[in-house]
């Protein structure tokens, strides 16, 4: 579980489950940290707080050094995550929780967005030949 801290809503602070590909990765990241029992997870080079555009940059550079040739912006694992959901059939209140959103609107309507061949493999339930 991760506790995050909410700011725009009283629902939006909330304890999450990690997926088990985040929990190895923040993990790790956590030991090469040196285990630090307090602070933030991704510190500025200054070790303070990322300003707003200091976070995009960051992420930027860092899908560059990668080898990422994709556009990588900071909702794009929001994103993911409610699109990998829809299409292993969470229930969209389950992924509405995780995303902490107050409603489905926003997973109905931005996020989730099946790949043509998922929505072709769907469709194929009408096949009552």
């Amino acid at each position: 579980m991760m506790s995050i801290r909410g700011t725009k809503t009283e629902a939006s602070a909330a304890d999450i489950p990690l997926t088990p590909l985040a929990h190895r990765e923040l993990t790790a990241w956590w030991e090469r940290c040196e285990r630090p029992g307090a602070g933030l997870v991704f510190p500025a080079r200054a070790g303070g707080a990322y300003g707003d555009q200091g976070w995009r940059k960051a992420l930027q550079t860092a899908a560059r050094r990668a080898g990422l040739n994709r556009r990588i912006y900071p909702y794009l694992f929001r994103d993911s995550f409610a699109t990998i959901a829809w299409s292993v059939g969470l229930e969209m209140d389950v992924a509405r929780r995780v995303l902490r959103h107050t409603d489905e609107t926003m997973l109905r309507d931005v996020y989730c967005r099946p790949r043509p061949s998922e929505l072709v493999d769907r469709v194929r339930a009408f096949d009552w030949s």
